[in-house]
């Protein structure tokens, strides 16, 4: 296992950061590295969890994190990004990620368990390049884009089996032509407007 202590900072430059332990308990990582593997961390069936009491866990504003072979990512206690791109493939449990601003989802997946993904102040986008967001069971989904110009844009599949998706935003929600949202026994709730302020397009979806 790989295990930092609250404080603790990884700081590669513009260089790339690669993590590899029987799960994985972060400080804080930063790279300025722009490209899709700017961040990645495989934790070989273990957690990935927040130990940082105060500030982000992964900085990587300009570039990609990359979780594989998870089992939770931030459950009970959301991981803190600020990242351009999120690829997290969880082989089983929760993952609840908190990003600072906007951010593209290229996958979030897991079996089993709930996805939560919030912003602070940004658009969350669902690349339509990606595989979507998915879980299985009665796991959940919730994305939920908060920030005075924040939109939800689903450009690929967000499913669930038995789950609850929630999706809300504080300006728009759009769906691309095609796209499909699909619970086959859960309910789905979307919000556009969600601060209530009628922003964007008279707050509709």
């Amino acid at each position: 296992a790989i295990t930092m202590v609250d404080g603790t900072v990884l700081n590669a430059g513009s260089g790339t950061i690669t993590l590899v332990g029987d799960g994985v308990a972060l400080g804080q990582l930063v790279s300025t590295n722009a490209s899709s593997s700017a961040v990645s961390i495989n934790a070989n069936a273990g957690a990935v969890s927040d130990v940082n009491v105060a500030a982000l866990n992964v900085n990587a504003a300009a570039g990609r994190l990359t979780i594989t072979n998870a089992t939770n990512v931030g459950s009970g206690n959301a991981l803190e990004t600020a990242v351009n791109e999120l690829d997290v493939n969880s082989t089983s449990g929760n993952i609840q990620i908190a990003e600072s601003d906007a951010v593209g989802v290229v996958r979030l997946a897991t079996t089993l368990g709930n996805i939560d993904l919030a912003t602070s102040n940004g658009t969350i986008t669902v690349l339509g390049t990606g595989a979507g967001v998915s879980t299985t069971g009665a796991g959940t989904v919730s994305l939920d884009a908060n920030g005075a110009t924040a939109d939800l844009a689903v450009n690929a599949l967000v499913s669930s089996v038995n789950g609850q998706i929630t999706l809300a935003a504080d300006r728009e929600v759009s769906f691309a032509t095609g796209t499909m949202v699909q619970s086959t026994a859960g309910a789905l709730s979307v919000t556009a407007d969600a601060d209530a302020s009628a922003a964007g397009t008279g707050g509709a979806i």
